[in-house]
């Protein structure tokens, strides 16, 4: 219950979001992120609730380490996101089961984020440990000028990996991944690194073309075009308001 609930509270937060000009992004890490749009730092929308819960129950940004981003404007084609992503955990974490017995977890450094206009955290991002470049400017890895031609695609971790991560499983049904580094480049460090840096070209300017490939595998070109008019958020029913193009 909780958890669809609160599935349904993320989705009702991009609805929301869709009616404004400015683009909204939810975005957790494991633990910490900085989030950048075009080398310029994009700080947390602290001024409300992250997550409206049926219009009672809220999660506020103290409760949690999803954050609530705002653009200045929505985000085109060529625009760049960048994530810096830092893990504060112990390297393993002990988790109890449904069966009482007590596992150990390699506690890896992760991320994901999904945008009201299509985009979410896929393979197509890119993630490294390297922080700036190996120019004369050093450019950081943030900043559209930096070189990531030879940055690996990003590590879709695992379902059931990191358990400790959204005991709602709010993700659980939504096309975005949880990224990290592949295992291969650990070493002997069995949980990796502790930082890594995230970067990811925003493809197309229509909603069809950022969403990932599983969105959209069945899609139909025949389908209407649904144009959402109006979010309303009560306390027993939430209602959204829909028209329909059928030229």
């Amino acid at each position: 219950m909780a958890a669809n609930c609160l599935r349904r509270a993320i989705l009702l937060f991009l609805c929301q979001a869709s009616l404004y000009r400015a683009e909204v992004l939810v975005v957790q890490a494991d633990t910490d992120v900085n989030f950048y749009v075009n080398g310029v730092e994009t700080f947390p929308d602290t001024s409300s609730p992250v997550l409206p819960m049926n219009g009672v129950r809220r999660i506020n940004m103290g409760e949690t380490n999803v954050r609530i981003y705002r653009t200045s404007r929505t985000l085109n084609q060529g625009d760049l996101m960048a994530m810096q992503v830092n893990s504060r955990l112990a390297s393993v974490i002990n988790v109890t089961d449904a069966l009482g017995r007590n596992l150990e977890y390699p506690a890896y450094v992760g991320v994901i984020l999904v945008a009201e206009e299509g985009s979410m955290s896929t393979s197509a991002f890119e993630c490294s440990t390297q922080r700036e470049g190996t120019d004369d400017l050093k450019t950081p890895f943030q900043m559209p000028a930096f070189n990531d031609s030879h940055w690996p695609a990003a590590f879709e971790q695992p379902e059931g990996c990191c358990p400790w991560r959204d005991p709602l499983m709010a993700w659980e049904r939504m096309g975005a991944r949880w990224l990290g580094l592949h295992p291969s480049t650990f070493g002997g460090n069995i949980s990796g690194p502790r930082d890594m840096y995230c970067r990811y070209t925003v493809t197309g300017n229509e909603l069809f073309t950022r969403l990932p490939l599983e969105e959209t595998r069945l899609a139909s070109v025949n389908a209407p075009e649904l144009t959402i008019v109006e979010v309303k958020v009560s306390t027993s029913i939430s209602k959204i308001d829909v028209s329909v193009d059928r030229t």
